[in-house]
C-alpha cells in the first residue's frame, strides 16, 4: 500500500481547502476511496454542517463536490 495526500482548494490563498491522505494500491485507488468516503461522510448535497456554539448564527455549512476531486489534486510527495 502507498500513502497519498490530496490537497484541493486553498485555504491558505483562498476560502477554502480540504486535504487527506489516503493508502491505496494506487493514485486512482485512492481517489475512488476519497471521493466514498466524502461521499458518505456528507449530507445528501455534499454539505458538511459546522457545529456552532455562537449567538446570531442560525447555520453553516461547507459544501463538498467530490467527483471536482481529480489525480491532479494528488500532492507529489
Amino acid at each position: 500500500m502507498n500513502s497519498y495526500h490530496f490537497s484541493c482548494g486553498n485555504s491558505t490563498g483562498g476560502s477554502v481547502g480540504l486535504c487527506a491522505r489516503v493508502s491505496a494500491k494506487s493514485k486512482a485507488e485512492a481517489l475512488v476511496k476519497l471521493r466514498r468516503a466524502l461521499e458518505s461522510g456528507t449530507g445528501v448535497v455534499g454539505e458538511l454542517p459546522v457545529q456552532l456554539t455562537e449567538p446570531g448564527i442560525d447555520y453553516i455549512n461547507v459544501y463538498i463536490s467530490p467527483d471536482h476531486i481529480r489525480l491532479q489534486d494528488v500532492d507529489d510527495d
